[in-house]
């Protein structure tokens, strides 16, 4: 019997027989996550969470532990910062609410959800799935939030929209430097994939959702979510240069029309939210301190919480927090964490083709952007940066690779890979599908 073409080439991931529901619990711990409110002051509710405990009461069955999804890095994260809050207890005489709940019962749930996401995406559709409600979810809140920046009755309707006073857009997410680095996030996810053939959103609602995010990133005013762009496009020139620099080319139209239009309505604002002098000084002074503690104490740093207890405020900036207060040990532990991330996914980028590939450069460059706004903001806790690391975890237990075909025997000038259009019996190679 003649063997034919789709004996031996992959089905896209939308027909894909392997296709998994994800669900609805986790969709709607998605759906919420960019939505916040402050109870108390260093206190912030997320709903999302109260899907994610649904989940593990009604739901928890159904989990599987997948060896693949974890490492050591993983193991050692939460011991990690146990040792560190002893340190700070030994430094400071006490254990503040903030260290017990904000940082180590905070680091356990997303070790929780980490595990419950990379156990729950079993496939490469249902990966895509996910990623796509995590775009819609953000897009429709990001266009929420823009139109209230523009029209501040809107704010009055809903006061928690835009937090900071309606200057800058901050969705409901209380801080628009966490806001920022969610769009980004979403960005990376859509603009990438579309970039490489296979967007998350096809048609005009594609370009839409890009040209919207990009509009409420640059809104944001977010010194480090832009930083985290910066940090985007770098990652992607690495591993793809020309998209890269299709993607750079977009952005700067988006940023020189809505230039043109704060031209018009007012520039002195828009460069000033921009510049904002005060606030460089502020993050270059704490930045200072954080590092004279990590100095004074470089093995095992000040202790879980010391800088927001003796000085009132955080480091702003998410390697300088570990060293100061964790020391060499915490930030070896974090750094191998999040560089485990690519060591994953550069051998699947290499290794897959088609949409597949698609998706996981996509979240390769949003990992990438994320480690770009640690450089302005603690943002070690926030939930879309550990579902990007879920995604990336679950590509790795569930893609099949190689996604391609290898020919044995053929020239060295002919293509280690066939087409199903290139497929006919007249190229009469011996095929061998791994």
């Amino acid at each position: 019997m003649r063997p034919q073409a789709r004996d031996y080439f992959p089905t896209s991931l939308e027909n894909s027989p392997r296709r998994g529901a994800v669900p609805l619990l986790l969709t709607l711990y998605v759906i919420f996550l960019p939505v916040q409110f402050q109870i108390v002051e260093g206190f912030n509710f997320a709903p999302s969470d109260l899907f994610l405990l649904a989940y593990l009461l009604f739901q928890s069955s159904r989990l599987q532990f997948r060896k693949g999804a974890w490492s050591i890095w993983h193991a050692a994260l939460l011991p990690m910062m146990i040792l560190s809050a002893w340190v700070g207890f030994e430094q400071n005489g006490e254990l503040t609410s903030y260290v017990v709940v904000n940082k180590l019962l905070g680091v356990l749930w997303l070790l929780v959800s980490y595990g419950v996401l990379s156990s729950e995406m079993s496939s490469a559709a249902a990966v895509r799935s996910l990623a796509r409600t995590f775009v819609a979810s953000v897009c429709a809140l990001n266009i929420l939030a823009i139109a209230g920046f523009f029209w501040p009755p809107l704010e009055s309707i809903m006061p928690r929209l835009n937090y900071d006073a309606g200057e800058r857009v901050a969705g409901f997410l209380i801080d628009p430097n966490a806001f920022g680095g969610l769009v980004l996030t979403a960005l990376a996810l859509q603009a990438v994939t579309a970039l490489l053939k296979a967007p998350l959103f096809r048609g005009i609602a594609g370009p839409l959702i890009s040209a919207s995010l990009m509009a409420g990133l640059v809104l944001t005013f977010s010194r480090s979510a832009w930083i985290g762009l910066a940090a985007a496009l770098v990652f992607l020139a690495t591993v793809r240069p020309l998209h890269s620099l299709k993607l750079a080319v977009v952005i700067a139209g988006t940023g020189l029309t809505l230039l043109v239009y704060m031209a018009y309505k007012g520039l002195d604002y828009f460069y000033a939210m921009s510049i904002r002098p005060e606030t460089i000084q502020s993050r270059i002074d704490s930045g200072g301190v954080a590092l004279g503690g990590f100095l004074s104490h470089p093995i095992l740093g000040t202790g879980l919480g010391t800088f927001l207890f003796e000085h009132g405020s955080i480091i702003h900036n998410t390697y300088l927090w570990f060293l100061s207060e964790c020391g060499v040990v915490g930030a070896i532990v974090v750094i191998g964490l999040t560089m485990w991330y690519f060591k994953v996914a550069i051998p699947i980028i290499r290794s897959s083709r088609g949409a597949q590939r698609g998706l996981i450069v996509a979240l390769a460059v949003a990992h990438a952007g994320m480690l770009g706004v640690s450089a302005g903001i603690e943002v070690f806790y926030q939930r879309h940066w550990w579902l990007v690391m879920a995604m990336i975890a679950a590509c790795r237990t569930s893609f099949s690779r190689p996604q391609f075909v290898k020919v044995w025997f053929a020239p060295p000038s002919e293509s280690l890979a066939l087409s199903p259009a290139q497929f006919s019996p007249s190229n009469r190679p011996i095929l061998r599908a791994e």
